[in-house]
């Protein structure tokens, strides 16, 4: 980050960044992952115990984006 050295007579300029329209795409992606696995959860109980790693991975993926 580089920091510029103002002038007496300068003054800083805010710069408006649409800050929610990126948090609320975040949050909408986190959602989706975090109902995908329960939504998907019969489907993979059926499959033994490669729809529990399904499962598993799909949590650790959500878990993962919404840490991160």
């Amino acid at each position: 980050m580089k920091f510029l050295q103002l002038k007496p007579d300068e003054r800083m300029i805010g710069i408006y960044r649409p800050y929610g329209l990126t948090y609320a795409g975040a949050v909408i992606v986190s959602f989706i992952l975090w109902i995908l696995p329960f939504f998907l959860l019969g489907q993979l109980f059926q499959r033994g115990k490669w729809g529990l790693l399904g499962f598993a991975l799909l949590v650790a993926l959500a878990l993962w984006y919404s840490l991160g």
